[in-house]
């Protein structure tokens, strides 16, 4: 899929796949439905996540040299893992 439609074009279609996941999971109640509301909202996060991080480790890798691969990824995980607990 990002070799066809590019990087930029993945993240900003994972993105969006993941705005219109959890608008839906906003649709939960106290009685939620599984199969109207909670597994579509489960199934669009994912596709969103199997979009979006392959294509953002992708772009954040593009154009390193082969012997800073990993410390690049480590610094991109690692800034994930902060931003997400800052966030929280």
């Amino acid at each position: 899929v990002v070799d066809r439609f590019g990087t930029p074009r993945v993240i900003v279609v994972g993105l969006a796949l993941l705005v219109l996941g959890y608008a839906l999971f906003l649709r939960v109640d106290l009685d939620p439905r599984y199969a109207a509301v909670i597994l579509p909202s489960m199934l669009l996060i994912g596709a969103a996540c199997a979009l979006t991080f392959p294509s953002l480790n992708i772009q954040a890798t593009n154009g390193v040299a082969d012997s800073e691969q990993g410390m690049v990824s480590g610094l991109l995980h690692t800034s994930f893992q902060v931003g997400g607990a800052l966030f929280l």
